[in-house]
């Protein structure tokens, strides 16, 4: 079975989960004052890349083109050469627009269609902060890039181990990290050299307690989404202290750091590296995707304390002795960055969310559900709102997604994928659906989600709950 995994890629300026509902947005043309802003944000990321000239990656990102997705519209800043020549794409102002194809499921993300690999931005952007937007443009721009200057590390979204950065623990040392990088990347000298030191420390400390496929999955997450993230941070020219404010408001800001925590550690490991190489650490990630480990060997011959220590915690590598010893000196320089007033507030935070894991359970797990078990599954979501349910899955806050023939689910309450990505779960509630082959399109409304199925498609019942396949598959 293919298991295709097309996720939502959040720059930190499109974090509102609104733009997540376009494809339920009323069709007709995109409105003037959306395609001129979408026209000046072209231009100016283009700029920005132009001037780069392809220095920071070895290739040139200004040839990369841009998607806008408006409701059911498009706006194409390239020509669409392999559409057909009777699907309504219309050429104004350098711009092309035409109709929202059913195989394209909105997200800011990538997207292959009509000959080209395109960077795909869910429109209207916010208004208001024209860099927070360039980024948002230059970052899906570099997801275009990447697969052919970095290899694309393969981890595993919905494993288990993800769960502990919805705990207090893991959030807890999460956090101190994140103080930590603020701190170095505000410093400099042996003061930047420590509070480095810790940031590797604390994630050190969060390794050893995690699994191998958690531990993996955060290092490919910085590689896969934190550097396109830098790359928005480096060639917007934005304000690092802006980037440092960031960092300061995360934990406010995001009620999970399942995934969202990597658009800040990514560009904040990677700055400090060109800090300590001058750049050249660029050249060394085509051959090792770990930020972290490439950090602490650029830090090693500067000899600051317990370094070699923190390499081998780094590596998930730590015998018992070693571990308790790291314990020890990561409590101790916890202490620095307010360590346990962070502990307190998570504990308070995590018997909240308890409640909340709960209730998610009893509504997308125990009770009767819809099940769609398509053959591949391409979704995207806002990485805000993930919750590990274990063994069960993973909702997924704001879920869409699409089939080649237009069937469709859009979730705005979330939905539950499941760890092997081969189904997507909604609470069936007061929603009917006759058992039967769809025979008409239909579309059923549901509490907290739409699903639209096209001609083919399958009901069937299963005691209390419903799972929906597609033409050709078995229940």
């Amino acid at each position: 079975m293919k298991i295709t995994r097309t996720l939502c890629r959040w720059a930190l300026i499109a974090m509102t989960p609104v733009a997540i509902s376009a494809a339920g947005a009323q069709a007709g043309n995109t409105t003037v004052a959306t395609t001129q802003s979408f026209s000046r944000d072209v231009a100016r990321a283009r700029a920005a890349l132009e001037l780069d000239n392809g220095r920071l990656w070895g290739a040139r990102l200004d040839s990369v083109a841009w998607l806008g997705v408006d409701g059911k519209m498009m706006l194409l800043s390239a020509a669409p050469a392999d559409a057909p020549t009777d699907s309504g794409y219309t050429k104004s102002n350098g711009l092309w627009e035409g109709p929202l194809p059913t195989t394209i499921t909105p997200s800011n993300s990538s997207v292959t269609w009509a000959g080209r690999t395109w960077a795909m931005i869910l429109l209207p952007t916010p208004p208001g902060d024209s860099l927070m937007v360039e980024r948002l443009f230059i970052h899906e721009a570099m997801h275009v890039l990447q697969p052919s200057v970095l290899p694309v590390p393969a981890y595993d979204e919905t494993g288990t181990g993800s769960a502990a950065l919805d705990e207090p623990v893991g959030r807890s040392w999460l956090r101190l990290e994140l103080k930590a990088l603020a701190t170095a990347l505000r410093s400099n000298g042996v003061s930047r050299d420590n509070a480095v030191r810790d940031a590797l420390l604390f994630r050190a400390e969060r390794y050893a307690d995690m699994s191998t496929d958690e531990v993996t999955r955060e290092r490919a997450l910085d590689v896969k989404e934190g550097i396109p993230e830098y790359t928005g941070w480096k060639l917007s020219a934005s304000p690092r202290a802006e980037f440092m404010a960031s960092i300061d408001s995360a934990p406010a800001k995001l009620p999970s750091f399942i995934r969202a925590f990597v658009y800040y550690t990514g560009p904040a490991y990677a700055m400090l590296l060109d800090d300590y190489t001058n750049g050249a650490w660029r050249n060394s990630l085509r051959t090792r995707l770990d930020l972290q480990s490439m950090t602490a060997d650029a830090l090693a011959p500067r000899h600051v304390a317990d370094m070699p220590l923190v390499q081998v915690g780094l590596l998930a590598m730590l015998s018992a002795t070693q571990k308790s010893r790291l314990a020890s000196l990561a409590d101790s320089r916890s202490r620095l960055y307010g360590g346990p007033a962070i502990v307190a507030h998570e504990n308070l935070r995590w018997a909240k969310r308890q409640e909340q894991l709960a209730q998610y359970r009893a509504k997308f797990v125990d009770g009767p559900a819809v099940m769609i078990r398509p053959h591949s599954l391409n979704i995207s979501f806002d990485p805000r709102g993930q919750a590990s349910l274990g063994a069960a899955g993973t909702v997924m806050a704001n879920l869409a997604w699409k089939s080649a023939d237009g069937t469709s689910l859009t979730a705005p309450d979330g939905a539950l994928v499941n760890q092997t990505w081969t189904e997507l779960r909604v609470p069936l509630g007061n929603a009917r659906l006759q058992p039967g082959t769809v025979t008409a399109p239909t579309t059923i409304h549901g509490t907290g989600w739409t699903l639209t199925l096209a001609v083919g498609w399958v009901v069937n019942a299963d005691q209390a709950s419903i799972v929906i396949t597609p033409p050709g598959k078995q229940h």
